[in-house]
């Protein structure tokens, strides 16, 4: 398997007055990226314009170097698209609908797996004489990436792919995925959910067309979070502790996240040190627990959005 490459330079896109992309140049190598934005951001438009669905207005994405339009054959069979809501026919069977997808892959000439072990891979081993009408929104997802598995992809296009996904759902997900990565595919995934995209390579961050960020988690973890701590404290008294802490420390975000827990954000090395020694001085404030934590990529993409409004 070899991934495809994917390079996108000045793109633009409009619905009629809204602009859904405004000048977004990035590229994209093998392994799992994960797209990120509110709704609205342009995220499905994106998608579509990868995909060749819609042809840019301005700008240009090129794959392995070639231009979308028009794209070849070969090309277009060695890309899978999961879309977020699937068109699946009620009719059918999870086994007698992939088979049918498989029999025009086949008429193509396209090599494909075989539908059972398919299936099987995607979480379908005991269900595959199961009518669709009776999947859940979360086996729709599964089938729809049971149909863009048939056939090797070197390219994974998914819209969503986890929306309606259970945890255990999700949990399996990601591994297949970083599966596919693992043996050189390309994976382009679009979500509003923050914690899919803990198990991608590179992220980008999407706001109202504008690309805010593109690049390695690692090094947004880097670029956001290096000077600045993340604090989880439980306690009985948080409305005092929240207090106190916030005339102590000057920078600081002190955010209540239940009854009993806060969460304190900011500061460096030395902001550490001085609430070290505010929770161990102050014995009138009982501390249950203290965890000291990397942010999330929700505090990450919270910051990006906040240091672009700057």
């Amino acid at each position: 398997m070899t991934g495809i490459s994917i390079s996108v330079d000045a793109l633009s896109f409009s619905y009629g007055r809204t602009r859904a992309l405004d000048n977004v140049s990035f590229s994209i190598e093998p392994g799992v990226t994960g797209i990120v934005g509110v709704n609205g951001a342009g995220k499905t438009t994106l998608l579509k314009l990868i995909l060749g669905l819609l042809q840019p207005q301005k700008g240009r994405v090129l794959l392995d170097g070639l231009p979308v339009h028009p794209m070849s054959s070969d090309v277009r069979s060695r890309i899978g698209f999961v879309p977020e809501v699937p068109p699946v026919d009620r009719e059918l069977s999870v086994t007698e609908y992939t088979r049918f997808f498989k029999g025009l892959m086949d008429a193509y000439g396209f090599p494909t797996h075989d539908v059972i072990e398919t299936l099987r891979v995607v979480g379908f081993a005991s269900v595959e004489h199961r009518n669709t009408d009776r999947l859940s929104r979360g086996m729709m997802q599964r089938l729809s990436l049971a149909q863009a598995l048939l056939a090797p992809r070197d390219l994974l296009v998914l819209d969503e792919p986890m929306a309606h996904l259970d945890p255990l759902g999700r949990i399996d997900f990601r591994r297949l995925m970083q599966t596919r990565a693992a043996e050189g595919a390309t994976i382009v995934i679009s979500t509003h959910i923050l914690a899919d995209l803990e198990a991608c390579d590179s992220i980008m961050v999407l706001n109202h067309g504008r690309l805010l960020y593109s690049g390695p988690v690692m090094d947004l973890r880097r670029k956001y979070a290096v000077s600045e701590g993340c604090w989880t404290i439980e306690t009985d008294q948080p409305e005092e502790l929240a207090a106190q802490l916030k005339s102590s420390l000057g920078g600081v975000r002190v955010e209540h996240v239940s009854d009993s827990v806060l969460t304190v954000r900011g500061g460096n090395a030395e902001m550490k040190r001085t609430l070290f020694q505010i929770l161990s001085q102050d014995h009138t404030i009982e501390i249950h627990r203290f965890i000291d934590g990397l942010p999330t990529l929700e505090d990450l993409l919270l910051r990006i959005l906040e240091a672009k409004r700057e």
